[in-house]
């Protein structure tokens, strides 16, 4: 009797791969739904974890204030917004309500 499917591990049909700094960075291209739904929860927490706990306290403790510590902030935020953003165009793409 002849076996269905794959007889070996080469034999699987995989989607192709997409680099982890591609979904990072650039994002919301030929993202699974599980990729998409990763970027956005990646982005969110840069937002709620990093960059508003920093801007909190540096609001609170004026004496501490520093440059670099604005452009950390402002780095996490900005980057957590952007795979927010691509993270939703994706989800939106794979939905086909965006083109």
């Amino acid at each position: 009797m002849k076996q269905k499917g794959p007889t070996h591990a080469g034999d699987i049909r995989r989607s192709p791969k997409i680099p982890l700094d591609h979904i990072l960075f650039r994002g919301g291209t030929d993202l699974t739904m599980f990729q998409s739904i990763g970027l956005l929860a990646i982005g969110l927490a840069f937002i709620i974890f990093v960059g508003l706990p920093i801007f909190i306290y540096l609001y609170t403790r004026p004496d501490r204030r520093t440059v670099q510590g604005i452009f950390i902030c402002g780095g996490m935020t900005l980057w957590g917004l952007v795979m927010v953003v691509n993270g939703a165009i994706s989800i939106l793409k794979r939905q086909g309500i965006h083109k």
